[in-house]
């Protein structure tokens, strides 16, 4: 579902199914093409465990490899899903810091963010564990700018949004706000 968001592709346009051919260093059960179109693009799976340790690559969990053949997708009809305008008026900048617990996702995020009907547009511009955290905290700062179709956005508009917003975030994240 993320590489269809990433390559801006409608449903039904991607597939995966069982690598007809793996590469050697992947875990021949874990092996999948990637196909765009009906065309082969690419294939994914987890690395094969004395490759990872070959490389000396040191990590608790799965490593997944993903090759994709840039020339066959970049050739692939583009397909633009929505119009932005371009703003006429000034836009208005907020960041907002979230202290999540430490196994929430960055899907969960995102999904949180792009479910929003708030008018603004979103960057995640840095996550920080450490102290004054707790072992099972991070925090996320998340900047946003805001922009009205027909004219600038008053304070009192955005911190509505941003209200909003930070309420998402504790209600479906169970996130505490940083002033």
């Amino acid at each position: 579902e993320r590489l269809k968001t990433v390559l801006h592709l409608q449903d039904g346009q991607i597939a995966t199914h069982t690598a007809t051919q793996p590469f050697t260093f992947l875990q021949a059960n874990t092996a999948l093409d990637i196909a765009v179109s009906g065309q082969t693009i690419g294939q994914m799976g987890h690395l094969r465990a004395d490759i990872i340790q070959n490389a000396k690559i040191r990590s608790a969990h799965t490593v997944v490899f993903l090759a994709v053949d840039l020339d066959i997708l970049l050739a692939l009809p583009k397909i633009h899903h929505s119009y932005r305008p371009e703003w006429q008026f000034p836009s208005v900048e907020r960041d907002m810091t979230v202290v999540l617990p430490e196994d929430t996702t960055a899907h969960a995020v995102l999904d949180l963010l792009s479910a929003t009907d708030i008018r603004q547009e979103w960057e995640i511009t840095g996550i920080y564990r450490g102290q004054p955290l707790d072992r099972d905290q991070k925090s996320i700062t998340v900047h946003f700018t805001y922009n009205g179709l027909n004219r600038t956005l008053s304070d009192e508009e955005v911190a509505a949004d941003q209200k909003q917003l930070a309420h998402l975030f504790r209600q479906k994240l169970s996130a505490h706000i940083t002033e």
